[in-house]
């Protein structure tokens, strides 16, 4: 990271601006995606390469049958939460099995360069002489953000009416290769990085980008997100049938319910940017080869907050716990609100690993470290889980939203109810935060929970993990304090999330 600071600002000396603005933009995308991919080939090679993707595009296709990623769990949740009553103080431990283990914080560590680690470079703007030959301009709102993309007016282009064909697409995979795309990728990144986007924030971009530049031609704006991909140096595919065309994309997490095509031991799933539900593909043409130098595979983690337009929703929650009477406010960013909702249904991993955004945070942890401070681990548990398990009307995400639907921190406070998954990611975000203590997240067969490791020898039902002892804590037990298990759980085995 310190060699990456370095590398911007020799990129923004002097010596940049003796150049011409498309040789400087090339060199910048070209470094930017030596720390994205850690890969690097000279500007001929790329042009030869690119030369070579068309030629073999027309006869790189095939018909591939797709598959379709199962639910996470086919037990079903109550219809209300278990509550504890008239419980007997702990007198003993008990330890509970684990399946699996799904380590986040290795992968983490090795992590290549995000989008998101932009932020650090403030990328110039367009030079007057380049917006110059760029004819055409969309412009949309972007979270709140209004954005303005020039581009070449070469990018224009249809795929409505008639059938798709290998030819046609081809065709307009080359206009778009002839026309201004260095401008356009690098005002993409641009934006990108002045929003402190992940890759799923990247995705949304583009595509609202395509629908402004192809307005109602979907096609077309599948095409160009594959080209925009493609450049970014993201592995993608493309298929299509007589009228439709689909993006194809491997992920770093599964998509429930989503079709995807297996290649070798990863997955393509049918990416779905427009939140549409038609998109259960059986069988279709897929082009088969990739665009050359894309090492990079579509990751929805969201490691750093986003920067999205403040459009604060002002939510007061309130519960009693030992004869009195708790009320905490909270501003929620309805742009970051309407952001998650675009999501697809991926592991449980992301919300748990999602930082809370600093409006939110702001207004909430102080009020609770200040109640907090001075009081033991046990009791400051006990006062977090009685928050998480009483504050928030319980109603299972099919009778809210007619689906499974796992929600991140803020959709939490946002919307009128939530679940135990829910519950276990303010959880474990609350105990990370506040007390600064480790806590990882446990899946059970139709249920989540959470378990703490304390710092000191602590009695209740608890979880081995790497040689340490962490004790349950489940925050949609309704009452129930550290240490105590759901019954409908206690002899199954946990698949344990490690972040």
């Amino acid at each position: 990271m310190k060699n990456y600071g370095i590398l911007c600002l020799l990129l923004l000396s002097g010596n940049m601006f003796a150049q011409s603005w498309e040789t400087q933009a090339l060199q910048l995308l070209d470094q930017l995606e030596i720390q994205m991919l850690g890969t690097s080939k000279n500007a001929l090679y790329k042009k030869a390469s690119t030369q070579l993707f068309s030629e073999k595009m027309k006869q790189g296709w095939s018909t591939h049958f797709f598959q379709q990623e199962g639910l996470p769990s086919s037990r079903a949740k109550p219809t209300s939460p278990f509550q504890l009553s008239g419980a007997k103080a702990l007198n003993k431990s008990t330890k509970l099995a684990v399946a699996t283990t799904t380590n986040l914080s290795s992968s983490f560590l090795n992590a290549q360069l995000s989008l998101a680690e932009l932020s650090l470079l403030s990328l110039p703007s367009l030079p007057e002489k380049m917006l110059q030959k760029l004819n055409m301009q969309a412009s949309y709102n972007f979270y709140g953000k209004s954005v303005l993309i020039n581009y070449d007016g070469a990018f224009r282009f249809s795929l409505k009416g008639g059938s798709l064909t290998k030819s046609r697409i081809i065709e307009k995979w080359r206009q778009m290769e002839n026309a201004q795309h260095t401008a356009i990728r690098y005002q993409l990144m641009q934006q990108s990085s002045s929003l402190n986007l992940n890759d799923w924030g990247f995705c949304q971009l583009v595509n609202t980008t395509a629908k402004q530049i192809y307005p109602g031609d979907q096609n077309a704006q599948t095409l160009f997100n594959f080209f925009c991909f493609s450049k970014a140096g993201y592995k993608a595919k493309i298929s299509y049938n007589a009228r439709s065309l689909f993006l194809l994309m491997p992920t770093k997490q599964r998509l429930y319910g989503a079709s995807y095509l297996r290649e070798g031991s990863r997955k393509y799933y049918v990416l779905d940017l427009n939140r549409n539900k038609q998109l259960n593909l059986r069988q279709a043409q897929v082009l088969d080869i990739s665009y050359p130098n894309t090492e990079k595979i579509l990751d929805f983690r969201i490691k750093y907050p986003m920067r999205l337009k403040s459009s604060p929703v002002l939510k007061t929650y309130s519960f009693k716990y030992a004869g009195k009477t708790y009320r905490f406010p909270i501003k929620i960013n309805k742009n970051l609100v309407d952001f998650y909702r675009t999501y697809p249904f991926t592991d449980l991993d992301i919300m748990l690993s999602a930082p809370m955004s600093r409006m939110s945070e702001q207004t909430l942890i102080p009020s609770l470290r200040k109640i907090l401070y001075g009081k033991s681990e046990e009791a400051s548990i006990n006062f977090l889980l009685r928050f998480v398990q009483t504050a928030f009307p319980y109603k299972r995400d099919l009778e809210q939203f007619g689906k499974e639907n796992y929600l991140f921190l803020e959709e939490t406070f946002y919307y009128p109810y939530s679940d135990c998954e829910d519950r276990s990611v303010l959880f474990a975000y609350l105990v990370r935060k506040v007390l600064k203590l480790d806590v990882i997240g446990l899946i059970f067969p139709g249920h989540a929970a959470t378990a703490v490791r304390f710092s000191r020898p602590t009695k209740g039902t608890y979880i081995a993990h790497k040689g340490k002892k962490y004790i349950i804590c489940d925050p949609s037990y309704i009452n129930a304090e550290y240490g105590r298990v759901l019954p409908d759980v206690a002899n199954k085995k946990a698949r344990i999330i490690d972040f």
